[in-house]
């Protein structure tokens, strides 16, 4: 029983979702946008 839900395939759900409107264009961004640049906006905006 183990082996056969290690093995058969699950439709993985979304875990982790934006909320409100700043989340989900910081979301839309960091699709796009290199890593270092993503963390750069995220500093910035968390020293306000």
């Amino acid at each position: 029983m183990v082996f056969t839900r290690a093995t058969k395939s699950v439709l993985i759900h979304q875990v982790h979702f934006p909320v409100g409107r700043q989340a989900k264009a910081m979301a839309a961004g960091a699709r796009f946008s290199p890593a270092w640049l993503t963390r750069w906006t995220n500093k910035r905006i968390a020293q306000g």
